[in-house]
């Protein structure tokens, strides 16, 4: 049983090399989580103007189909009512997800 054992080879530098793929890879893991936490606030900001804006144009349209024109004090109930339905419907949905309903 002659077992040949190569002196040329460096096990320690082949180790070396292959840490350094694990090592990218953290590091743009944590580059893409810095990014995540750093954005996520103006995100939702963002996100939370367009809804207000779109309820704003349903209120709009939905109102004014039945003659209650903006600043209308029928205008203000109608919009209340809206805003009822909307979160009420949200509720629905909520006790949905959460296997509830």
């Amino acid at each position: 049983m002659n077992a040949e054992i190569s002196e040329g080879k460096n096990v320690a530098g082949a180790a070396r090399w292959s840490k350094t793929p694990v090592i990218v890879l953290a590091v743009t893991v944590s580059a893409l989580a810095i990014y995540a936490i750093v954005s996520t606030p103006a995100m939702w900001r963002s996100a939370e103007r367009f809804r207000a804006e779109q309820s704003r144009q349903e209120d709009r349209a939905y109102c004014e189909k039945f003659r209650m024109p903006p600043g209308s004090e029928s205008f203000a109930t109608c919009a209340a009512d809206l805003a009822e339905i909307r979160r009420l419907h949200g509720n629905r949905l909520a006790a949905e997800a959460a296997g509830i309903f």
